[in-house]
């Protein structure tokens, strides 16, 4: 994921750090279209750059105005170039950034450390035994390895966390909301993307509804992709069918029927086909 890799650049951007770092992968590849988009914040870009990764801007879709629709989603109730003045002023902004750019280019710049750095796919990690000098990992696939020092980076249902037996009495707590996530690739080829003054490429555009909603544009050139989300209550996560786990759009249904009939989330939600619809539960430690 992002966290470790970079993690893994900035540990081989400092000569003498680190040695050897090596970044274990349990999928079997990379995958350019796993994940969706987000918004990349100034301090994001801030870390990135201070490692010497400065190649993010040319996949980046920089923000310039948050606009705040009504809750009938057919005006714009409040917008503020806030974005724009927080870039001009700082010379980082907020921007759209898709989750596969950015891995695959930590990706490209881990590779150019080797041998000094590696990503090993494959690799589930089964075992992990700690000693004064050194720890032992043991992986699903018979790999064993013995390194200096462990960095868990593998999200809020960690494995290392499990296996080490770290805040097993807490946890992760859920939230009570859960999330639909939708991407639109090549909005400009879409006409009703392509000449909506409201959801424009330099636009985040919220507002109220089951929970919060959201859209906003992300990537750059032949990846441009639109991306919208709502939020909802419920007393349980969906069903995990996978690392990124695909929607319903039945599921999706009962969501948008919450919605009045004015709101853009219909459009957007026949735009999104059912491999780009993501669905999951918000959780916090």
């Amino acid at each position: 994921g992002i966290g470790g890799l970079s993690i893994a650049n900035a540990l081989l951007h400092r000569t003498g750090l680190a040695d050897r770092v090596s970044v274990y992968e349990k999928a079997d590849e990379f995958y350019p279209s796993a994940g969706a988009g987000f918004g990349f914040s100034p301090n994001g870009q801030m870390c990135l750059s201070s490692i010497g990764i400065r190649d993010y801007r040319q996949f980046c879709q920089p923000f310039n105005v948050m606009k705040r629709i009504t809750s009938g989603g057919s005006a714009v109730q409040q917008q503020a170039p806030v974005f724009k003045q927080i870039r001009e002023k700082y010379g980082f902004g907020f921007a759209g950034c898709l989750r596969a750019d950015l891995v695959g280019l930590l990706v490209k710049k881990l590779n150019e450390h080797e041998p000094q750095g590696s990503l090993q796919y494959s690799e589930t990690l089964t075992g992990i035994t700690p000693h004064l000098d050194r720890v032992e990992l043991e992986f699903n696939s018979g790999r064993q390895d013995v390194v200096d020092l462990v960095i868990g980076a593998d999200g809020i249902h960690s494995s290392v966390a499990k296996l080490l037996d770290i805040d097993e009495g807490t946890p992760p707590i859920y939230s009570g909301a859960n999330i639909f996530y939708g991407k639109v690739p090549k909005p400009n080829r879409i006409e009703y993307l392509r000449e909506n003054l409201v959801f424009d490429s330099g636009s985040v555009v919220n507002g109220p509804g089951t929970g919060e909603f959201i859209a906003f544009h992300a990537g750059t050139g032949e990846k441009q992709t639109f991306i919208w989300a709502t939020t909802y209550s419920a007393l349980s996560p969906p069903e995990k069918r996978e690392e990124w786990n695909q929607g319903d759009l039945t599921e999706l249904g009962d969501v948008l029927s919450k919605y009045p009939n004015s709101h853009p989330i219909h459009k957007f939600a026949k735009l999104t086909g059912p491999d780009d619809l993501l669905h999951f539960g918000l959780f916090y430690r």
